[in-house]
């Protein structure tokens, strides 16, 4: 089909294009709430204003949810490896990438830039089903909903630049490098604009209608951050049919010979066991992959709680000397160190210390060499010190 719809849903408003070979063809916006009327009601409208008459039935529509919807964002510290593993840790661990704002999330896949950048979504799963089952009331099939980061890049006139965007008290700057997005920031205000197309600029208030006009636009190969509804249930459909057919094929075969049938039923068992025997296979090694580097964050995320906090440290080396002492450098890395200091007795702080710290260990280094300072002859040391490998000493 040459035309294509796109809508934009966001916080009581709906928008909605007609996208033809030559551009766009209508552009409808309607009004939505609890307290206005009800979702479904508002996509029935808007459908049918956009498409007169019943022509907008069994029409697949692309759906880009605003800020209010859908959380779109750039992942950091996520392994060099293929995007099957990439998107089984971001999906294994949403709470590490995602502030969890939805009751009810659904994780896109992972998309890595031509920089090597990694970005992921996060969307309303009830703001979704509420969607998917506004457009079916309305005969109308739901594609694939996006976050509406990832479609204003559709709607700009040039393949590089950036858009403002505002919804329900949210804003955020999206830039754009060849209709890809690069960067987010979050900006104060409710301003929504950008260099639009020339479909958008024709319009009085094209900014309204720049996110639905970029989901039909977007390209379905150019994106993996987008959500699905229909694909599980097409494949349960299918399996359905499938199901149905070979139940009957064995109520024939069962009334023609009972060892017909579970001769057909044995053969028909030891086909779906090997056809599945590959996919098992490749999810055991995603799973024992996915294992490995949640091991690997693991540590990670307990290497910071066992580095020496300096200040803290600091404090606990200047309580441990005896008085009249004076630290003159502190070298510290996340197991070892180096200390010089003055002090009236040198042997007396080295008893100290290991006291202090009975976990760490201490070596003096060179000789202590005697010093006058402020007319007190003092000492000077200096030690080398190695802390446990399962935690900083703790002083007593």
């Amino acid at each position: 089909m040459s035309q294509r719809i796109g809508m934009e849903i966001r916080d009581r408003r709906i928008a909605a294009v007609l996208v033809g070979r030559r551009g766009m063809v209508r552009a409808v916006q309607g009004s939505w709430g609890p307290d206005d009327r009800p979702l479904s009601q508002a996509v029935t409208d808007v459908l049918r204003a956009l498409l007169p008459g019943w022509r907008y039935r069994r029409r697949s529509i692309d759906v880009a949810f605003g800020l209010t919807g859908a959380r779109i964002r750039r992942i950091e510290g996520l392994p060099p490896a293929g995007s099957r593993v990439l998107n089984g840790i971001v999906a294994e661990n949403p709470d590490r990438f995602f502030v969890r704002t939805f009751r009810e999330q659904v994780m896109t896949a992972v998309r890595t830039d031509a920089v090597g950048s990694h970005w992921a979504a996060v969307i309303d799963g009830t703001r979704i089903k509420d969607t998917a089952a506004a457009i079916a009331h309305a005969g109308c099939r739901l594609r694939r909903v996006l976050p509406v980061g990832e479609v204003l890049g559709a709607a700009l006139a040039e393949s590089s630049g950036s858009a403002d965007w505002s919804d329900g008290g949210r804003a955020a700057s999206f830039t754009y490098c060849h209709r890809i997005l690069t960067d987010i920031d979050d900006v104060h205000g409710n301003g929504t604009g950008g260099p639009w197309a020339e479909d958008l600029a024709t319009l009085e208030d094209g900014d309204i209608f720049a996110a639905a006009y970029g989901a039909a636009k977007t390209d379905v190969r150019s994106t993996s951050l987008a959500v699905y509804p229909e694909r599980g249930h097409s494949y349960s459909s299918r399996r359905t049919r499938v199901a149905a057919v070979t139940a009957a094929a064995a109520v024939i075969v069962a009334v023609l010979g009972p060892g017909a049938s579970a001769a057909l039923a044995v053969r028909r068992d030891r086909r779906e066991l090997k056809a599945l025997q590959p996919a098992y296979e490749r999810a055991a090694l995603v799973h024992r992959e996915v294992e490995q580097f949640n091991r690997a964050l693991n540590q990670i995320s307990g290497l910071r709680e066992r580095r020496l906090r300096p200040l803290t440290f600091l404090s606990a080396l200047s309580d441990a000397l005896p008085g009249h002492s004076a630290i003159l450098s502190l070298s510290l890395d996340s197991l070892s160190g180096s200390l010089v200091a003055l002090t009236p007795d040198a042997g007396r702080a080295v008893e100290e210390l290991e006291r202090a710290f009975p976990q760490a260990s201490w070596a003096l280094v060179g000789s202590v060499t005697t010093e006058v300072k402020a007319g007190v002859e003092v000492e000077r040391l200096m030690l080398q010190f190695r802390m446990p490998p399962f935690g900083p000493p703790v002083a007593r």
